[in-house]
């Protein structure tokens, strides 16, 4: 019965995957040796003990039965032993475990693959979004740069028109409250931006990153070449 479900199991798991000639070719004589092994068991079974012996209290048999199972197991346990019968057995995959496990194998080979992929689309995702960053920072500090310049003029201006009395102190002062917020806004978006230069330069593997942002004629700021992203044996360039 053992045998019988473990049989319907194989059939129920891998049947469909079955080869017809090959189930055909090597089907049929098992099927006509397992009968003709089972009769022949059913005649050894009702043959006379050849001798009878007592051990341990128990009352023991020599049939001939057991002494055909015990010379055909033995005759398996040598013959898996002979380097000559491993290489025909290799040969056949009669249970479909090598196949299954070959199956096993490329899927763990795709999924490795998948993943592979997976790390690099997400270390372009990153490079792409520090990037922006980076370009966006540099920007704001080109423009704060610009705009502190006009006010730092416009304030020289003011305090020369104050002295000819043409404007008033509020303007003046007005400009120079502008200027001191530039100034310190200036201050701080230098060391925003050496941070984003520094975690690109970490994404792409770079003690220092020294391709420069520099304005496109199209979309504002961009990088004057596809950067080269190599992470991990993995070459990945980001447009």
């Amino acid at each position: 019965m053992v045998h019988f479900l473990n049989g319907v199991f194989k059939i129920v798991l891998i049947g469909r995957n079955a080869n017809l000639r090959i189930v055909v070719q090597f089907g049929v004589p098992v099927i006509l040796a397992a009968l003709a092994g089972a009769w022949l068991l059913v005649r050894l079974s009702g043959m006379t003990p050849i001798a009878t012996y007592r051990i341990a209290g128990l009352n023991a048999e020599i049939t001939f039965v057991k002494i055909v199972i015990g010379l055909i197991l033995a005759a398996f346990g040598f013959l898996e032993l002979t380097p000559w019968f491993q290489q025909i057995s290799q040969s056949f995959d009669l249970s479909g475990r090598r196949g299954l496990l070959r199956r096993a194998a490329e899927l763990r080979v795709e999924a490795a693959r998948e993943e592979v992929g997976g790390q690099q689309r997400e270390l372009a995702r990153l490079v792409r979004s520090e990037f922006n960053t980076a370009a966006s920072r540099q920007r704001l500090v080109d423009a704060l740069t610009a705009w502190l310049s006009k006010i730092r003029a416009a304030a020289e201006t003011a305090a020369r028109l104050q002295e000819g009395g043409e404007v008033s102190g509020y303007d003046r002062r007005r400009l120079d409250r502008e200027r001191i917020a530039a100034e310190a806004r200036l201050a701080a978006e230098p060391g925003a931006l050496a941070g984003s230069r520094r975690r690109l330069a970490a994404l792409l593997g770079l003690e220092v990153l020294d391709v420069p942002l520099q304005r496109s004629k199209s979309s504002g700021l961009s990088s004057p070449r596809p950067i080269s992203c190599e992470r991990s044996g993995t070459t990945q360039a980001i447009a």
